[in-house]
């Protein structure tokens, strides 16, 4: 299979594709009600937040290695320990700057950020793939939002 080149001007594109997907989820985060397991997903991301604000404590009172010790991270996150933890500690970690230390924005809206970018990722990976195999940048710019606006 012979893929398409990618050229400076798609990197742009895909960027600014990106960015208007991640505006369109995230400014109509408040339309959408919480779905059934979100309560345990934000449970957690307060855990995880908790944590984040235990390494800032621990680091302003020269205690480096008291939040990894086990009896922390068991504290911490034994409450969900079934999921990968790189999106838990995003979550965690946006509560924590969003939320609880400059209170930007509402619990919700904080871990809803994180969704958000994702998306946006999303995007740019769906144009790379459409430029790639189709070698359009009308149906590249068009497949995100195409893919994101389909009904479910």
């Amino acid at each position: 299979m012979i893929l398409n080149k990618f050229e400076k001007k798609d990197y742009l594109l895909s960027f600014l594709v990106a960015f208007f997907i991640f505006l369109y989820i995230f400014m109509t985060r408040g339309l959408i009600g919480f779905v059934r397991d979100e309560g345990f997903y934000m449970r957690t991301a307060e855990n995880s937040a908790a944590w984040f604000q235990e390494i800032e404590t621990d680091l302003k009172k020269g205690d480096i290695l008291k939040p990894f010790t086990k009896k922390s991270i068991n504290r911490y996150f034994e409450y969900n320990h079934e999921h990968p933890a790189l999106v838990k500690n995003m979550f965690g970690f946006s509560l924590y700057l969003f939320n609880k230390k400059t209170s930007l924005l509402s619990l919700p809206s904080s871990i809803r950020l994180v969704s958000a970018l994702f998306a946006a990722f999303l995007a740019i990976l769906c144009y790379q793939m459409s430029i790639w195999f189709f070698n359009s940048r009308i149906t590249a710019t068009a497949s995100p939002f195409f893919l994101f606006t389909m009904p479910h």
